[in-house]
């Protein structure tokens, strides 16, 4: 096999994009069609955007294992709230996806669309800035887990950042920035290994080779080190940053493609 240089670039950019995308309010489905789009003038499929959240998932559970330890221990000891929370929260996802799964991938196709979508994510970070609040000390209950969950349910349209609705769902219910997190990516691990489940019959037939191996790997070491940079260092005024960028990004893809 002769090893292309310019598609180990490529696939080292994918990896990347992916891994901060996931984590970070951008919206990982809008950056991975628009580049998909520039590098392979092809949409990405359904069954490529899972691939690459695989690795997300692993870089996930890595960052996650102490927390997945003490919830499994939980379960043991026949303590089953913080489970009941997660189906709630995973609920909305589920009953969405299966009235929209068939669409997904016709909005994957359509640039203009998902800038539009990127907008709408612009305003939300914007207004979960004003949310935001370090004191704030309240735990997951089970309205705001359901809350959460509905929030992230409109992530499924791409151009809608799950990390940021969902952030905002956990704002708006006053929830601590760290439990918002912690519980986000609980909920992201259910809904990419449903994903997955769901898909796996195109996974296993998935044309895997060096450069998606080197993609898949860059994604995960750049989904961990985006999970550290949201879970120890993110502040008010990145609302905001993140809010400006998704707007100029969204802006720019609704002009060039009307």
């Amino acid at each position: 096999m002769v090893i292309k240089v310019l598609e180990v670039i490529k696939a080292i950019i994918l990896g990347i994009i992916q891994g901060i995308s996931e984590v970070l309010p951008i919206s990982s489905s809008a950056h991975n069609a628009v580049v998909y789009k520039i590098f392979y003038n092809n949409s990405i499929s359904l069954t490529n955007e899972i691939f690459l959240h695989l690795s997300s998932t692993i870089a996930c559970i890595i960052f996650l294992v102490k927390d997945i330890k003490i919830f499994f221990k939980s379960l043991i000891s026949k303590k089953f709230d913080y489970f009941f929370k997660l189906i709630l929260g995973t609920l909305p996802a589920f009953i969405l996806y299966l009235i929209l799964g068939d669409y997904l991938d016709m909005v994957l196709d359509n640039i203009m669309l998902i800038g539009v979508f990127l907008i709408f994510t612009s305003f939300i970070l914007l207004i979960s800035s004003t949310l935001f609040n370090n004191n704030s000390n309240k735990n997951i209950s089970f309205k705001s887990s359901f809350m959460i969950g509905l929030c992230q349910s409109l992530a499924l349209i791409p151009g809608i950042s799950r990390s940021g609705m969902t952030l905002f769902g956990g704002l708006t219910n006053k929830i601590n920035l760290k439990e918002i997190i912690k519980f986000s990516m609980f909920l992201y691990l259910i809904s990419s290994l449903g994903s997955i489940i769901l898909d796996f019959k195109n996974i296993s037939n998935f044309n895997l080779n060096l450069y998606s191996i080197i993609s898949f790997t860059t994604s995960l070491i750049f989904t961990y080190l985006s999970l550290y940079f949201l879970y120890n260092k993110f502040k008010k005024r990145h609302f905001v940053f993140f809010s400006i960028y998704t707007f100029i990004f969204g802006f720019i893809l609704v002009i060039i493609h009307l």
